[in-house]
Order: C-alpha cells, then structure tokens, then sequence
C-alpha cells in the first residue's frame, strides 16, 4: 500500500471531524456569551463559583441547539467537500431499504443492549475506584439532556444518531475501506467513535458500540440499519431519563435483567445468520438479473 492513499485517507478523517469539533466549539462559545451577558448586568461576576455554576446549568439548555447549529455547519462543509472531489455527499454511503422485519428486530437488539448496558453501568458505578469518574459522567449527562424532553428527544433521540451514523459509519467508514479490509476499517471508525465522545466512560461503551454498528453496517449494507439502532438507544435513553422510565425501570429491573443477555444474544445470532442468509440471497437474484441483462444486451 503506497503512502499517499493512507495520508489522504487520514488528512478526510481528519478534516471532517475536525469542522465537527470546531462548528461545537464555536457554538458553544456564543452560547456562553449569550449566558454570560445578563450575568454581567446581575453583578455576579464578582463570585467566580456562581459563575460557573449559573454558566453550567444556562449552557445545558442551549445543548441541543448547539448540537443542531454544529450539524447543519458540518453537513453544509461535507457537501462541498465531497461535491470538490467530484461525488455526491449521499454517494459517500450505501443507503438501500430496509425492510420491517430487520428493523424490528435492530430496534429490539438496541433496547435490551441498552438495558443491559444500564445495568453495568449502575454497579460499575458503586465501585469506589470509578466514584468520580462516573461522577463527572452524571454530571455531562445531565447537562445533554436536563432540558426540554421534547427537544432532546428529537436531537438526542433522533438528530444525532443519524448524523453520527452519516459521519462515522458513512463518511469515515468509506475513507477507511479505500485503504484497509473490513476488518480494520469497521475496528478504527469504532475507536474513533469512542474518541469522539471524549469521556473515558462514554469514551469505552461508544467505541464498542461504533465497532458493533460497523459491522452492521457492513452486514446489511445500508447506512439505515446502524440509524435504526442508534436511533433506539438514544432515545429510549432520553425516555428512561424521565420519571416515567425511572419507575419502570424499578419496577421491572429483574426482568430486564435477566432477559437482556439473553435476547441480546437471539436477535445477534438472527442478525448474524437468517438476514445473512437473505442478503446472500438478494445478492446472488441481482447478480442473475445482472447477467441476463448482459446476454441480452449481447444478443
């Protein structure tokens, strides 16, 4: 493999998630002139820790307009980036239907990973050794999604796994399999999800979860099914973060906790095995109806 593919490979990656990084940041600091403003006005300067404080709680509720003005900012770049390289910005992933019965059953997998992820999640966070570690995750948690259920439901829940799944699964996945196998473009994009979420505790599960939507992706061929799942772990994360979805957690804990793993592992081995065995299938009736084409052609 020569250098010049691997470093142009790298400098895309690099360019399309850093105009991500750059349009939050820039966001976020005229959200925090916009919090800062009336601030000055109260005399609150004067007490540093209740400018932090205020400065904290203001700039959550800004969060999804943040995430939406970085989006729009990311999407606009992306398409006159690839539209310079002579493509199309949808022509960066596949993106064919999908049909109900796979959709349901990504929606269920993502659900009982999710549930069972909670689960790790709270003992893991009783361990004295990661108390201010999943601290610090509470608290960024929090700010994401302690504004508008609504609003968060449709950026969090909605917004952002499809764009999430537009950049990583489709822009950097591709970027990657035009110089790597599979296999290492599905692990490295995962790994740069993880990355991407720069907190060590989301940092880990995401990476997991990047490596586990790339294969999906890769599996089924169609960016919708990495949307479909992400989609259902967001937002029934914003679900659960409600009253409503702490009570049914509480009320039935022991049943998600023991059917979690093992629907998890069903749906998995359905993925992996029946919808393989219909894609092999829709494959190879494309192919003959590709090849009767050209005998035809060349009759």
């Amino acid at each position: 493999m020569k250098l010049k593919p691997i470093m142009k490979c790298i400098g895309f990656i690099c360019a399309f998630l850093g105009i991500y990084y750059a349009a939050q940041i820039v966001s976020s600091i005229v959200a925090g002139i916009i919090v800062m403003v009336p601030l000055l006005s109260q005399g609150v300067m004067a007490d540093p820790n209740a400018i932090t404080t205020q400065l904290f709680n203001s700039l959550g509720s800004f969060t999804p307009y943040i995430l939406i003005f970085s989006m729009a900012i990311s999407l606009i770049c992306y398409f006159f980036i690839q539209k310079g390289r002579k493509t199309s910005l949808l022509k960066s992933f596949d993106c064919k239907k999908l049909s109900v019965a796979p959709i349901i059953a990504l929606a269920i997998f993502a659900l009982s990973f999710n549930f069972a992820l909670g689960f790790l999640m709270e003992y893991l966070s009783n361990l004295d050794a990661l108390d201010q570690v999943f601290n610090q995750y509470s608290e960024l948690i929090g700010m994401i999604i302690g504004g508008s259920f609504w609003l968060n439901l449709l950026t969090v829940g909605i917004l952002v796994p499809i764009f999430e799944e537009l950049l990583f699964r489709g822009l950097v996945y591709t970027e990657l399999r035009k110089v790597s196998s599979v296999t290492i473009s599905v692990f490295i994009q995962g790994v740069l999800f993880g990355i991407y979420h720069m907190n060590i505790v989301q940092g880990i599960y995401a990476a997991i979860l990047g490596i586990m939507l790339g294969y999906v992706y890769h599996k089924f061929k169609t960016i919708l099914a990495p949307i479909v799942i992400h989609i259902a772990l967001n937002a029934s994360s914003v679900l659960l973060s409600t009253s409503f979805g702490e009570k049914f957690t509480a009320k039935y804990e022991t049943l998600m906790l023991i059917s979690s793993p093992i629907i998890l592992t069903i749906i998995f081995a359905i993925i992996v095995f029946v919808f393989k065995k219909e894609q092999d299938s829709s494959e190879l009736q494309s192919s003959n109806i590709a090849s009767d084409v050209v005998l035809t052609d060349s009759n």
